[in-house]
């Protein structure tokens, strides 16, 4: 024997509205921007970083 929940029809409004909203998928849009630029940042940042380490090695090593 099985019950059946019933679901208030407020329940499916609210997702119906939810599923139509376009704000959500603006604001997830900005943050994948957001993250995609925070990634390269930190890229450069790195890279330059190594650079600057072997820079101040030879700088070092020639004392």
């Amino acid at each position: 024997m099985t019950k059946r929940i019933s679901v208030p029809n407020s329940i499916f409004s609210f997702l119906g509205a939810f599923a139509q909203d376009r704000a959500g998928a603006t604001l997830i849009e900005y943050a994948l921007i957001a993250s995609g630029i925070s990634i390269a940042i930190a890229l450069v940042v790195f890279n330059v970083g190594s650079s600057v380490d072997g820079l101040f090695q030879l700088v070092v090593d020639s004392f």
